[in-house]
C-alpha cells in the first residue's frame, strides 16, 4: 500500500513563518491556502512540529471519518491550551481516558440538565442588563461577561457570591491576556522571566485563577449534601463532588476540568 502524499510545506524559513503568524494568522495562512492548496503544513520556530490545516468543508469531512484511535486532538490541546487551563481535563485527553471521563461528564452537561438552569441563566442576564441604563455599553465585552457569570453560577453555586465575582474576574482576565495571547501557540517563546515579562504574567494569571478555583471547591465542599439549594439546580461542582463510588473526580483532575 503506496503511503499517502503529504501535504506541501511552506517553504519560508521557520522565522520567517513564525513572524508572520504572530502578526497576522489569518492573513498568513489566506496567503498559504492561495499558494499551496486547501490543504497545507507550516513549520513555526520553535521545536519540530509541523502544522497541518485543513481549509476545505470535504477536507474537514473526511477528518472527521477517520477510524477511531487514528487521531489526537487531546494530545494538541494539553500542548498549548492545557498549559494555561491544565491537561487533565475532558478536551486535553484521548483514547480509553476520554471515553471515561466523557461518561462521568456527559449525564452533567446533557440538554436536559440544560434546559433546568434557564432561570438562572434568565436572572443573571436580566442583572447585567439593569447596569446598561443611561450608558454606552461594548455589547461583545457585555455579551461575554454575561456568559461567564452564568457559566460561575451554573458550576459553582450562590452560596459564595463575592468569590464568584471574583472568579469570574480572574477567567475574564486570563482569557483576554493569556488564552488570546500568540505565546499560547509559540511554545519557545514561552520564558518566565518574572512577573513583567510577558509569558512570567500570564503564569501567574493563570495561578492566580486556579486558586481562586481551588477556594471555591472548599468553600462548596462541605455544602454538597446539605439542601441550601432548594427549588434550584444543583450546581455542577456538586454533582461532580457527589458522583458515584469510582467516579468521583477530585483533585488536580477537578481543578482541571473546572478551569474549562
Amino acid at each position: 500500500m503506496s503511503r499517502p502524499q503529504e501535504p506541501p510545506l511552506c517553504p519560508l524559513p521557520r522565522w520567517r513563518q513564525a513572524l508572520a503568524f504572530a502578526r497576522d494568522p489569518l492573513g498568513f495562512l489566506s496567503r498559504c491556502q492561495e499558494s499551496m492548496g486547501d490543504v497545507f503544513s507550516i513549520q513555526p520556530m520553535g521545536g519540530n512540529e509541523i502544522w497541518t490545516f485543513l481549509c476545505s468543508p470535504e477536507a474537514v469531512r473526511q477528518m472527521f471519518r477517520a477510524p477511531k484511535g487514528s487521531l489526537g486532538a487531546g494530545k494538541i490541546h494539553a500542548r498549548f491550551i492545557g498549559v494555561l487551563f491544565g491537561a487533565d481535563a475532558t478536551f486535553c485527553l484521548d483514547g480509553e481516558a476520554h471515553r471515561r471521563r466523557q461518561r462521568l461528564m456527559m449525564p452533567v452537561l446533557s440538554a436536559k440538565e440544560g434546559r433546568s438552569q434557564v432561570d438562572v441563566i434568565r436572572e443573571v442576564t436580566e442583572t447585567r442588563v439593569e447596569t446598561w441604563k443611561n450608558r454606552d455599553v461594548a455589547l461583545l465585552h457585555e455579551s461575554h461577561r454575561i456568559s461567564l457569570e452564568c457559566l460561575i453560577r451554573l458550576v459553582f453555586g450562590t452560596r459564595a457570591p463575592d468569590l464568584n465575582r471574583r472568579l469570574a474576574d480572574a477567567f475574564e482576565h486570563l482569557s483576554n491576556v493569556g488564552a488570546r495571547s500568540l505565546l499560547v501557540t509559540l511554545p519557545a517563546l514561552q520564558r518566565d522571566l518574572g512577573p513583567w515579562s510577558p509569558w512570567g504574567r500570564i503564569l501567574r494569571l493563570r495561578d492566580e485563577t486556579r486558586r481562586l478555583v481551588v477556594e471555591s471547591v472548599e468553600t462548596r465542599r462541605p455544602h454538597v449534601r446539605g439542601d441550601d439549594t432548594a427549588g434550584r439546580p444543583r450546581p455542577l461542582l456538586d454533582r461532580l463532588l457527589s458522583a458515584g463510588e469510582g467516579d468521583v473526580l477530585d483533585g488536580e483532575a477537578l481543578v482541571d476540568e473546572l478551569m474549562h
